[in-house]
């Protein structure tokens, strides 16, 4: 062959060889007329045979597909109109009826008149195409391979398997994490599917199976609960079915989930029983401080005592705080509350013992001072390291209303009044018992009750919470002056009911709380 392209190829014969082999047609287009000229090659590419074509251009769109000819027209006229180059894509319908591609490139010729029409090419896009269907669909398969994947492992995590029974031929799909619970392969036949649940099911949940195997047949949901048995171990699962219809609404088959609830029996099994172990412990807990705290207060003429405790909601251990009031062998009454540190049986143990030996020391030593010094002594020597407790110890005369009042870091008591409250500030508190320092310095603070006047001792469970400022956890200290006799009753019994529902309403009691409340009848 002569490298002489001219020589091999004369009259340009050479570039029709070239768009013949590439499958590349040329035409014309002149407006004037409105003569569509194809070559032999741009034919083929319509299924038509060499001068078969009408050379029109009415019969051009004609031979576009239905769905590609009005985007066709529309190409054309925009590109006709601004005089741009042309590129489009289409399909064409052969006489044989086959669909094929083609791509048409093509550009606008003008002359004095303006546009005079177009020339350009026919492409066979075919290969192409295909090539492009069949790249989406391989990016399909990849996707719907991930998401099956991805529908694997959520089952997985989840533990639930799902399963598919299609009548028209009785054929049931088990997922991957349904064989996995049944120990099972896919696909069975429905009869095969009805065996392998009676054999995984646990023997004393075989009615409920007998119960709903025939549902296949009648075609009903079910959702139900039973044991299976696999590889010896029992599950617990939740097994759930629902009828599928075709667009017609007749039956084609069943479909459902079998999900593992083991974990969830397992946890919901131990919340009631743990539920009822706090029952039995805060009923234990109520039935303990009745018979350590809650003592007969003396008859005194003129004088009201009255008192409350309240165990923390949040746990059901018993706490530490206890209050009492008795009549000591001078006359006066004796009255005491106090907080141990700690919860549990030891914080009641030592709980009872300082109240049992508060009575003690006072019967020897009616002196508050006294007796506060002998209950640190008896703490510190008696006690664990880290027990410890705060105390107000108070002695209180009938007959004239007068108080001897010492406090071991316990909160101030408060005076209620007709018209209103105030805290004593003026105690001096020493340090809590049971801290083996060098001295324990007592202050006795000396005041009267006046007729018609309440005095209320109570534990920090009252106006404090845990982890937290009073200002972010409710009304704390700050609600207790607003008490007034006159408002709640002139009795021991309303100020105590007074201040616990001013101060923990609607709050959950993190911490037990006692109040005790002692008032000279006007």
């Amino acid at each position: 062959m002569s490298d002489d392209l001219g020589e091999t190829f004369p009259d340009r014969s050479h570039l029709l060889f070239a768009l013949d082999a590439g499958r590349v047609g040329t035409w014309a287009w002149d407006a004037r007329t409105g003569a569509v000229t194809w070559d032999t090659t741009m034919e083929r590419l319509f299924g038509l045979e060499p001068g078969q074509f009408e050379r029109d251009f009415v019969n051009f769109l004609d031979r576009i597909h239905p769905d590609d000819r009005e985007s066709s027209a529309t190409a054309i006229a925009l590109a006709q109109e601004s005089g741009e180059s042309l590129t489009f894509e289409h399909r064409v319908v052969w006489p044989d009826g086959s669909v094929h591609w083609i791509e048409g490139r093509g550009r606008a010729v003008t002359g004095d008149a303006g546009f005079s029409g177009m020339v350009g090419i026919g492409v066979d896009i075919d290969d192409r195409k295909h090539y492009e269907e069949i790249e989406r669909e391989s990016a399909a398969w990849r996707m719907n391979t991930d998401l099956v994947r991805q529908l694997e492992d959520a089952e997985r995590i989840a533990q639930i398997g799902s399963w598919r029974w299609l009548l028209e031929d009785d054929q049931v799909s088990l997922s991957t994490e349904m064989q996995r619970q049944l120990e099972a392969t896919s696909p069975l036949t429905g009869a095969e599917f009805l065996d392998l649940l009676r054999a995984r099911i646990h023997p004393d949940d075989a009615s409920l199976l007998r119960g709903n195997e025939d549902r296949p047949a009648t075609m009903e949901s079910f959702s139900y609960e039973h044991r299976i048995v696999v590889h010896g171990e029992t599950r617990h699962v939740l097994h759930q079915g629902e009828v599928l219809h075709d667009d017609d609404g007749q039956v084609t088959g069943l479909r459902g989930t079998m999900q593992d609830i083991t974990e969830r029996k397992r946890v919901v099994d131990r919340l009631v029983e743990t539920r009822e172990r706090l029952v039995r412990e805060r009923r234990a807990v109520e039935v303990l401080h009745d018979t350590l705290i809650r003592p007969d207060f003396p008859d005194v003429d003129g004088v009201e005592i009255a008192a409350r405790y309240l165990s923390a909601e949040v746990e059901a251990e018993v706490g530490g705080d206890w209050y009492d009031a008795f009549e000591m062998p001078d006359g006066r009454v004796m009255l005491a509350v106090g907080d141990v540190s700690g919860h549990g049986i030891r914080a009641a143990r030592l709980m009872a013992k300082l109240r049992h030996s508060t009575r003690a020391y006072a019967t020897i030593t009616p002196a508050p001072a006294e007796v506060l010094a002998k209950l640190d002594r008896f703490l510190v020597h008696f006690g664990q390291p880290e027990e410890f407790a705060t105390v107000m110890l108070a002695a209180f005369d009938p007959a004239n209303g007068e108080l001897e009042l010492v406090s071991a870091g316990h909160p101030y008591p408060l005076v209620v009044g007709a018209r209103g409250s105030e805290f004593v500030e003026e105690i001096e508190p020493c340090r809590i018992i049971g801290v083996d320092l060098s001295s324990f310095d007592v202050t006795v603070h000396r005041m009267k009750l006046e007729p018609g006047e309440a005095l209320l001792f109570y534990t920090d469970g009252l106006v404090e919470r845990r982890g937290a400022s009073l200002a972010e956890h409710g009304p704390g200290e700050a609600c207790l002056p607003s008490l007034a006799l006159r408002d709640i009753g002139a009795t021991a019994d309303a100020v105590c009911e007074a201040a616990i529902d001013r101060c923990l309403r609607g709050l959950n009691r993190d911490d037990d709380v006692c109040v005790l409340a002692v008032m000279r009848r006007a």
